[in-house]
């Protein structure tokens, strides 16, 4: 899943903030973010309970949008991403 997101403002730093999980124990969901200006940053989340997954960013001058994703990229079980905020922190 990726979902752009606008309205950021240029040069700030955010706090990207949600849960993740898989449904295999074993497998992994990576949470990231990208197209903001900035090096993509992004966070692995290994089992079957819920872990939040912190990711701090800081938009490029002139950047206004980011793009956040989840991806399971192996294994059978399903993976899943819920209640992603950007917060803004300055």
């Amino acid at each position: 899943m990726d979902q752009a997101t606008g309205g950021l403002s240029s040069s700030a730093t955010y706090l990207l903030t949600g849960w993740a999980k898989a449904a295999g124990g074993s497998e992994q969901v990576a949470v990231g973010v990208k197209n903001f200006g900035g090096t993509e940053s992004f966070s692995k989340a290994t089992g079957t309970a819920y872990a939040q997954q912190p990711i701090f960013l800081t938009t490029g001058s002139g950047n206004t949008s980011a793009t956040v994703y989840c991806y399971k990229n192996s294994g059978t079980s399903a993976g899943y991403c819920d209640d992603y905020t950007l917060i803004k922190l300055s």
